[in-house]
């Protein structure tokens, strides 16, 4: 048995490629927890599938619930897979589940793929920009007649002291965004700062409705009560706000209130095509029939919109190193105009 580590890796590929798995021994007619054997049996299985599997089978045994057993897996595991697993064991809809984590994690992947290939030249030329102008501008001071500089040496150390700032300033930017998206799964305000952002809040709002109607979906088809269909779905949204207007929703159906009026707890979380087409459903009695809609709608929205940001993102960061290394470039000109105009004074 492979020993469980809290600190183990269970990346968004090793997730996607054991969603994929899982999926497919479901549809072939194995149970869950006879897929799971399989897997941990399988030579050169990756770690982190191999826990994730013993974990499972350990606590089927203990009589826990495939989404019991799920949440007490000692990995990375987020709510989005708790939720989605646990409604789609509600609904026998386990394949479902799986096959819909696999084609969220695969999208995940593709798009860090290409956003990291086209951001990787740029990087580049970046670098490249600053260390040159950097040299080019350290070596040209050192010539001036009337320099009193410390020498190449000295401006090459200036010019790195610079570079490391920079480098602690991005890191800085850079740790705060990872936990603005970390928050912005729970926070609605969060989410909300988030959702702001060109590019990046649309396709967050998109993926977020495109879970929720998905985990809804099965839950109806599960024939849960609405308030737990509600619960599940703005748990599985990583949406701040939806998550918030969802809890409060749950109460008002408690309280005997429709689900669409549930929806606007939070005036402005659901898109209003949306709830007044659930309100429409409701009325006519084919609300199944209406999240079917949706979820394919805002599942090809989403990955439009993912599609989208992994195109532009390289795009306006290429421009963006672009007017860089022009700055840097038009520095280096000045600096080479300066040491004309100091020559030329002194040999007159």
């Amino acid at each position: 048995m492979v020993s469980f580590e809290r600190e183990m890796r269970f990346s968004n590929k090793q997730k996607q490629l054991l969603y994929f798995e899982l999926a497919k021994f479901v549809r072939s007619g194995f149970g869950f927890e006879k897929a799971c054997e399989v897997i941990v049996e399988l030579p050169g299985s990756p770690a982190c599938h191999r826990v994730f599997c013993e974990s499972i089978i350990k606590s089927l045994e203990n009589k826990k619930t495939v989404g019991q057993a799920v949440a007490q897996i000692p990995l990375n595991i987020t709510e989005l897979e708790i939720n989605i697993i646990t409604s789609g064991e509600n609904a026998g809809l386990l394949e479902q589940s799986f096959k819909h984590l696999e084609q969220h994690f695969k999208l995940a992947v593709e798009t860090r793929s290409r956003m990291l290939k086209g951001l990787s030249y740029p990087i580049l030329l970046l670098h490249f920009g600053v260390i040159l102008g950097i040299v080019a501008i350290s070596v040209i001071g050192t010539w001036s007649p009337d320099s009193k500089q410390g020498g190449i040496g000295e401006n090459l150390k200036s010019g790195l002291l610079l570079i490391l700032g920079a480098y602690l300033m991005v890191a800085a930017w850079v740790g705060f965004f990872i936990w603005l998206f970390r928050r912005a799964k729970t926070s609605a305000t969060a989410d909300y700062l988030l959702n702001w952002a060109p590019l990046v809040g649309k396709t967050r709002k998109n993926l977020a409705m495109a879970r929720f109607c998905e985990v809804f979906h099965m839950g109806l088809r599960s024939g849960q009560k609405m308030d737990q269909c509600l619960m599940y779905a703005g748990g599985s949204s990583s949406s701040g706000q939806i998550l918030k207007a969802s809890s409060l929703g749950v109460e008002k159906i408690k309280a005997g209130e429709t689900l669409a009026s549930a929806m606007q707890s939070v005036a402005g979380t659901f898109p209003g095509d949306f709830w007044r087409s659930v309100q429409n459903a409701e009325l006519a009695g084919v609300l199944d029939e209406d999240f079917i809609r949706w979820t394919e709608y805002y599942r090809l929205t989403a990955v439009e919109s993912v599609e989208r940001l992994a195109d532009w993102a390289p795009r306006i960061f290429y421009w963006a190193v672009m007017l860089v290394v022009a700055f840097i470039i038009i520095k280096m000109a000045l600096a080479y105009q300066g040491l004309i105009l100091d020559w030329t004074e002194m040999l007159q």
